[in-house]
């Protein structure tokens, strides 16, 4: 054949050989290795004719040499032959020109598909269209897809694709050290571009076990198929590898035309993946932005925080923001303050519908769905995530449902939440003071990325709470700062009481003091000695009055009586009351009796939304504070309001000092008073100087400040009603004798009943129509007829009269007052006392 070869370069148009012995067995043998049709050629020659044409030549061969005629006609044979096939070949490179188009038009369309991903998750769909493409190129395959490796190549991700259903399996994991992953792994390692494996009987039925091992798998096929799992009897592997995985196309049958295929359509999958990994860098870093911004906007907001009350913002801001992370948050957030979880859950939750979200109690519920997440927050565990079904669900909603503010949903909103689909998946991030959770209410586990923003956001909120710790603590000493200013303010007013009277001006500085610590008040109470009686004895102060004032409520069934009497009794010293619309209602029914309250303030009172009052019941002296607002006071209001009581018995004990001190005082003056008129008394020589005795006793009571517009000296007369009287005013010079005669009045009657019956004191007050008729039969038959014009007219003027006798054997001392205003016990005490010493003046008389 060399020589064949070498004629054929030399461009000669023919050639003979022949062949004999040894070098025909030689022709023989070598012909034979590469001819599938076996010839064995005569020992003794072989002849071979050769006509050459531009893309080779034409032989015949035969034992014996051939005529001219046939060696011309095996020339015109080739080139016929020539000419078909140079039109062979020109069919051949057509086809192998369209074939490349195809192959050319396919990859192109997969480029295409792959430079029109805008996200990382079009991967699956630029695969899909690869493996279409290959399946218009007459590939046939039962089914392909392609395989990342991990970083250590210890493991590979199948993204399967099929040609004949969209529905597509989710990712899966296979091992690089078990099955035929093994063996692909291998050829990886070796460099090699292709790997082909067929794979029948027990090999076959191996892998496929393998596949069904690997859960997602075979999740997908009992979805997919009915019968499940079907096992063809015979497949062929296929594996082209690019630098990040290599395609899988598993066929029915060999095809080997298709493996430059394969290995070519490798490449292009690794200039897709390159540009997934672009677009999933890019998109890392825009998500990475966006979670940025979020956090920075809750970062802002705790910075810009001064007051622990605007905590409320910053869970307002951060929930806006964690439902913006494109999770699907179908349940909402939830924020919780770790220390505040105890049988119930105190926490915030938001659905994304509102600006601002609402801190509600969950209450308790003995189900893993309740008790996983409390049990969480109190152990403190670093993150929680827990899958519920959908009657755990329900049960759980239903729950919900009986209490407030769940129990005021529509019923289309209750209708809408329960039928929702499959269960409900939770993950919280749980911090040291702090966690926050999301939820979804149709079943849908959170990804990884998803727990780790929430926990990124949940460091944030930790943050933001420490800040606002830290200004707690700064708004406690500020406001302690403030209560000590407060409290030393009333320790400074009472330290400088000097009078037993300026009590009233301590109470309006308690009372100041507690609305300048921003007390939501609508008024308060105080009082001293409060153990001797049921009733309230009261001093008030409020918004519309000038100044505290002196009030009496006598005792009667009704709540806040008898809370404030079973305190006393039970010696609580911290109350609080909360009444409803009715027992409040009641309440001012019974005390309006008894105070004037104005109309628009009644109008205010029963229309307000409830009472709330707190107690402080020390040792001398309660305080208490009200609001209509319904909203009972904190506990920070009520511990502050316990060290105002204590100060107010401090105050007491000024008070008492005061009093007992001004009391000694008032003893001694009114001894000096009394001893004034004994000495006067023991000094009278003459009747007529009665009149002075008279007139120095109108001048001591004076002094005293006994109220009074007058003052009488009753002389009674044996066996008759009739009586005189000595009376001393202001408006005159000096006292004058005026015969009083028995009238059948209600004044005179009353005052001779009382004297007869052996009284020491009586006291009336007298109506204006009963006032003027004692007076105007008293002008017409007395010496009162003697008083001047001036005079009448204010008596008769006056809105009624009110007096006190103290009676002794032959006398009585009386005040008048031209109102309906009694004297007081003390002017009654101090009348008796000079009584008594008049009596005596009188016997000396």
């Amino acid at each position: 054949m060399a020589k064949a070869v070498a004629a054929w370069k030399a461009k000669r148009k023919s050639l003979k050989m022949e062949f004999e012995g040894q070098e025909l067995k030689n022709y023989n043998e070598h012909r034979n290795s590469f001819f599938e049709t076996k010839v064995n050629f005569p020992e003794d020659q072989w002849i071979v004719n050769i006509i050459f044409f531009s893309k080779g030549w034409l032989s015949f061969s035969s034992n014996k040499n051939i005529s001219a005629e046939t060696f011309d006609l095996l020339k015109r044979f080739a080139a016929v032959f020539e000419q078909t096939y140079i039109r062979f070949n020109d069919l051949k490179q057509a086809e192998e020109q369209a074939i490349e188009s195809q192959i050319q038009l396919a990859m192109e369309r997969v480029r295409a598909r792959t430079m029109a991903m805008q996200r990382s998750d079009e991967l699956q769909d630029a695969a899909s269209v690869m493996v279409h493409q290959i399946q218009t190129l007459g590939v046939p395959q039962f089914g392909s897809g392609f395989n990342i490796w991990d970083d250590d190549k210890k493991a590979a991700t199948a993204w399967m694709c099929n040609v004949t259903t969209d529905n597509l399996p989710p990712p899966f994991k296979t091992s690089s050290s078990e099955d035929i992953f093994l063996l692909i792994h291998n050829a990886a390692q070796r460099g090699e571009s292709l790997f082909v494996r067929e794979q029948a009987g027990e090999e076959l039925k191996a892998h496929y076990r393998y596949m069904n091992s690997i859960p997602i798998f075979k999740e997908y096929v009992e979805s997919a198929s009915p019968e499940g799992l079907v096992i063809p009897e015979f497949q062929i592997m296929h594996c082209a590898f690019f630098s990040q995985g290599y395609l899988m196309f598993i066929t029915y049958e060999a095809v080997p035309e298709a493996h430059d295929i394969f290995k070519r359509f490798a490449k292009v999958f690794e200039q897709t993946y390159t540009r997934f990994l672009d677009l999933q860098k890019a998109e890392a870093q825009a998500r990475e932005a966006e979670i940025q911004l979020a956090l920075e906007r809750v970062r802002a907001r705790s910075l810009a925080m001064h007051h622990t009350s605007e905590l409320q913002e910053v869970v307002n801001i951060l929930a806006q923001q964690l439902l913006t992370m494109g999770m699907d948050i179908s349940g909402g957030v939830i924020i919780t303050i770790n220390d505040e979880v105890d049988e119930n859950i105190p926490l915030w939750a938001s659905s994304g519908a509102a600006d601002y979200i609402q801190k509600v109690v969950v209450p308790f519920l003995d189900k893993p769905i309740f008790t996983d997440l409390r049990n969480a927050i109190k152990k403190k565990n670093n993150f929680f995530a827990g899958e519920y079904s959908r009657e755990e669900k329900t049960e759980f909603f239903e729950h919900l449902f009986l209490h407030a503010p769940w129990n005021s949903s529509t019923e289309e909103r209750k209708k809408q939440l329960l039928s929702r689909e499959g269960g409900l998946t939770r993950s919280a991030v749980i911090s040291q003071y702090t966690s926050i959770a999301v939820t979804n209410h149709y079943g849908k586990k959170f990804s990884d990325e998803d727990n780790d923003i929430l926990k990124r956001f949940g460091k944030i909120f930790e943050q933001s709470y420490t800040r606002f710790l830290d200004l707690q603590k700064a708004e406690a000493q500020a406001r302690e700062s403030q209560i000590e200013a407060a409290l030393e303010r009333v320790r400074s007013r009472s330290m400088g009481m000097q009078k037993s009277e300026e009590l009233r001006e301590v109470i309006q500085v308690i009372y100041e003091q507690l609305v300048h610590l921003n007390f939501k008040l609508d008024g308060a109470g105080f009082a001293m000695d409060y153990r001797e009686s049921d009733d309230f004895n009261f001093w008030l102060a409020d918004p519309t009055s000038a100044f505290p004032y002196q009030v009496h409520i006598p005792y009667f069934d009704h709540p806040q009586f008898n809370r404030y009497k079973e305190a006393k009794e039970k010696g609580i010293d911290f109350y609080t009351s909360s009444l409803t619309s009715e027992e409040r209602n009641g309440f001012f029914d019974h005390i309006s009796k008894y105070i004037p309250i104005p109309q628009e303030l009644k109008k205010v009172v029963y229309n307000a939304p409830g009472y709330e009052t707190s107690h402080v019941i020390l040792k001398n002296v309660i305080l208490y504070i009200l609001n209509f607002s319904g909203l009972p006071f904190s506990g920070a209001d009520n511990d502050t309001l316990m060290r105002f009581g204590r100060v107010f018995e401090q105050t007491y004990t000024r008070f008492n000092d005061l009093k007992k001190a001004e009391a000694q005082a008032r003893e001694a003056k009114i001894e000096a008073a009394l001893e004034k008129v004994r000495s006067r008394s023991l000094a009278m020589h003459k009747s007529d100087e009665l009149q002075e005795v008279v007139n120095t006793v109108f001048e001591r009571l004076q002094e005293l400040n006994v109220k009074m517009d007058s003052c009488n000296i009753a002389i009674f007369k044996e066996g008759t009603r009739d009586y005189d009287y000595w009376i001393a005013s202001p408006v005159q010079q000096r006292s004058e004798v005026f015969h009083v005669p028995y009238m059948d009045l209600h004044l005179t009657k009353d005052l001779v009943k009382a004297r007869e019956e052996g009284a020491d004191i009586f006291f009336k007050s007298y109506s204006f129509e009963e006032k003027n008729e004692w007076f105007d039969y008293a002008y017409k038959l007395s010496d009162f007829n003697y008083l001047t014009a001036e005079r009448k007219k204010f008596i008769a003027e006056a809105e009624g009269i009110a007096f006190a006798i103290a009676f002794a054997k032959n006398t009585g001392v009386q005040i008048n007052r031209f109102s309906k205003n009694l004297p007081s016990e003390a002017d009654i005490d101090i009348l008796k006392r000079f009584s008594k010493v008049f009596e005596q003046a009188y016997i000396r008389f």
